[in-house]
């Protein structure tokens, strides 16, 4: 009967997606609701940005359905709830979960719509994130990681409002390419809800499942969609920060959940679902280090990202998807398989060690591409042709900030680099970075 009821709910959730999608790619096209395009984004066309108005409202409406159902049928004795299963509690978390995400789902809409400042969007995550841990919301077991399990209240949580705001903001980050946001959440979702249900914890596997549907759907639309003919569509920001939330949220709880008497999970189920989120982890922190080295606005958007840097080594934006989902399933597969023979410190370590040896094999792919295409590409990631040799060297020797407007750098051998501390270090001159030079 559990099996079923989370069969239900993937089926609700499906079926809204596939009616409340198309209908905002019509809305958005009736209102000219579509996406800006500039030299730091890499699609071409007309394309809504709002796919992720359609996330929390119909994971809410397919929660509420099936929570219901799942009460009536254990109040009648149909269906039985394990025992560690604190139904009262969970029904606390679930009202102040959609008071936290009505506040991101509003607040990334408005980004989408006319834009919001990150300052104002980091307020508004801290408040979120105070409403979901008034309900006890907290990290309490480190899972062995540099030798500790139970950790103190205090220290719990610090830690959960940091990786709440912070993987909140990286899966917003690594929205970047065709499918990837969505993709890399699929396969946490998957891996969540295969955990919670083996733990035996229902409502949790269905919070997955109601969601699961609705991406499904927006990623096919946002992978194979056609922009030419109005069937392609971003999740924006209302999508990726309600996403990051609730997978921070999902993370959170099975932490609460592994190594406990009462339930049948073990840390390995800790490694299987937070393995799938350390590819956006990563990228978000590479990029945040990389900003800081080069004396930029870490919270200043740019083109450093792993898919940026597939894409300057000639690699196309399905590829890329492609490469990246590729390696998150393969931080899934080795971990899990080291966690039968090791500690999660070295789990993490070696983690940290493929990611770091990607990144140089990486680096040397791009370097060939630029080098047989006379091609450079500045410290905020933005690539072009180099039309001066004399330009080219210095390419190659120093950092470097392109400063002319995409228009001005349009024209043939009209650009204007500058080594990065000749720059005047201020805001004005930081978003000139950001845009830089278009990408061939």
């Amino acid at each position: 009967m559990q099996f079923s009821l989370i069969i239900f709910a993937l089926a609700i959730s499906t079926l809204l997606g596939l009616v409340i999608i198309p209908s905002i790619m019509i809305i958005s096209k009736k209102k000219n609701l579509y996406d800006s395009t500039n030299v730091r984004k890499i699609h071409n066309g007309k394309i809504s940005r709002l796919g992720g108005v359609s996330f929390f409202p119909n994971s809410l409406i397919t929660l509420s359905i099936t929570l219901a159902i799942t009460f009536w049928l254990s109040q009648d004795g149909l269906i039985s709830i394990p025992t560690h299963t604190d139904t009262a509690h969970f029904y606390i978390e679930f009202l102040l979960i959609c008071a936290s995400m009505s506040i991101l789902f509003l607040v990334g809409l408005a980004d989408d719509l006319v834009g919001v400042r990150y300052r104002i969007k980091f307020i508004f995550q801290i408040v979120s994130c105070i409403l979901i841990m008034t309900a006890g919301v907290r990290i309490t077991d480190f899972c062995g990681f540099l030798g500790l399990y139970s950790i103190p209240t205090w220290l719990g949580i610090g830690l959960s409002f940091f990786v709440i705001i912070f993987l909140t903001n990286s899966i917003n980050l690594i929205d970047g390419v065709d499918g990837l946001a969505s993709g890399l959440a699929i396969i946490s979702l998957l891996a969540f809800l295969f955990v919670f249900t083996k733990g035996g914890l229902i409502y949790y596997s269905e919070c997955c499942a109601a969601l699961l549907g609705t991406l499904a759907i927006f990623w096919s639309y946002n992978t194979f969609g056609d922009s030419a003919k109005g069937k392609k569509i971003f999740m924006g920001d209302s999508g990726s920060l309600s996403l990051g939330f609730i997978l921070s949220f999902l993370l959170i709880k099975l932490d609460q959940n592994v190594g406990s008497p009462k339930n049948p999970l073990g840390y390995e189920d800790m490694v299987l679902a937070a393995s799938t989120l350390l590819v956006p982890v990563f990228d978000a922190l590479r990029v945040a280090g990389l900003r800081v080295l080069n004396r930029r606005n870490p919270f200043l958007p740019d083109k450093n990202h792993i898919h940026h840097r597939l894409n300057r080594a000639g690699l196309g934006k399905m590829y890329a998807m492609i490469c990246v989902i590729i390696f998150d399933i393969f931080f899934v597969a080795l971990n899990y398989a080291l966690a039968i023979f090791l500690n999660v410190t070295w789990i993490l370590l070696i983690d940290v060690l493929a990611w770091t040896l990607a990144h140089k094999m990486l680096s040397r792919r791009m370097k060939a591409y630029e080098v047989k295409n006379h091609m450079a590409h500045d410290i905020a990631g933005n690539q072009f042709a180099i039309k001066n040799p004399a330009h080219y060297g210095m390419c190659l020797e120093s950092n470097f900030i392109v400063t002319k407007t995409p228009e001005e750098s349009a024209l043939l051998g009209n650009y204007e680099i500058h080594a990065l501390e000749d720059l005047e270090d201020t805001e004005d001159t930081r978003d000139l970075g950001d845009a830089g030079a278009p990408t061939p």
